[in-house]
């Protein structure tokens, strides 16, 4: 699938994420997938990364299908905790934009400053410093993180994010979200 394709489906799950969870999508967000600016970002590198769960180290992330009703069900996530009635009851106001095969970076779409944040499942439940809401969180807004990516040829850790190309296919089947 190329990236006007993925782009239109992400416009297209970021509809099915608001009316799921009963949240809003800043128009920041609608329009890094309407423009398919979100591809600018998409293999590059946050340098010297130290995220709860993995080895610090450089690490690539990944554009990723930016609605949790993907994510949870499909092998990616468990839908009993990202799922609509899960237990992860803020999942609904992070909206996952990069992954890697350990976690996926989101942004919180009902702070208007769009924190950025790490989560990975098995520490949702987290109350050790840095963690808000089930998410470590890594820049105050959207386009401080986004100045952090870089591009890099060789880096200590790169994966393929959370089932990367199966995802985009589950959503395409499933006619984006809804």
């Amino acid at each position: 699938m190329d990236q006007q394709a993925r782009a239109q489906l992400g416009s297209l799950v970021l509809k099915a994420q608001a009316a799921t969870y009963g949240v809003e999508i800043p128009d920041r967000i609608k329009t890094l997938w309407e423009s398919g600016e979100i591809f600018k970002y998409d293999g590059l590198v946050l340098e010297n990364a130290e995220l709860p769960g993995r080895v610090p180290g450089s690490t690539r992330f990944r554009v990723t299908v930016p609605c949790w009703l993907v994510h949870g069900g499909n092998g990616a996530f468990d839908d009993a905790i990202v799922g609509p009635r899960g237990e992860w009851k803020k999942a609904g106001v992070f909206v996952p934009l990069l992954a890697n095969a350990d976690g996926v970076i989101v942004a919180r779409v009902d702070n208007p400053e769009l924190p950025i944040g790490w989560f990975v499942e098995e520490s949702w439940r987290s109350k050790a410093a840095g963690f808000t809401d089930g998410v470590f969180m890594l820049a105050p807004s959207l386009d401080v993180f986004l100045k952090q990516l870089t591009p890099a040829e060789t880096v200590k850790w790169d994966d393929e994010g959370q089932m990367g190309e199966m995802l985009w296919m589950i959503a395409a089947e499933a006619g984006g979200g809804d």
